[in-house]
């Protein structure tokens, strides 16, 4: 598994599979698989995150709700939990 951070705080935004290509640049993150792109994502960049690999999968994993600081995973105690309405 693979992880995108935010720099700042280590919350986990996006978790995906081996199987993806992820790219962070200066200006975005790029994630596609077998050379088909899948998703932009414009809020994350080389300055503000980064791609953490060789992750263990969280069986519960919900983005924001964990924290990933490069070796371990640990609760983030700002994430709420959506309310279901």
């Amino acid at each position: 598994m693979q992880t995108i951070v935010r720099n700042e705080t280590n919350v986990s935004l996006y978790l995906y599979g081996d199987n993806k290509t992820i790219s962070i640049g200066s200006n975005s993150t790029t994630v596609s698989d077998g050379g088909t792109l899948e998703l932009i994502i414009s809020d994350c960049n080389s300055s503000n995150a980064t791609l953490h690999t060789s992750v263990e999968n969280k069986s519960d994993y919900v983005g924001s709700k964990y924290k990933y600081d490069g070796s371990t995973w640990s609760n983030n105690e700002n994430y709420v939990e959506p309310n279901d309405a």
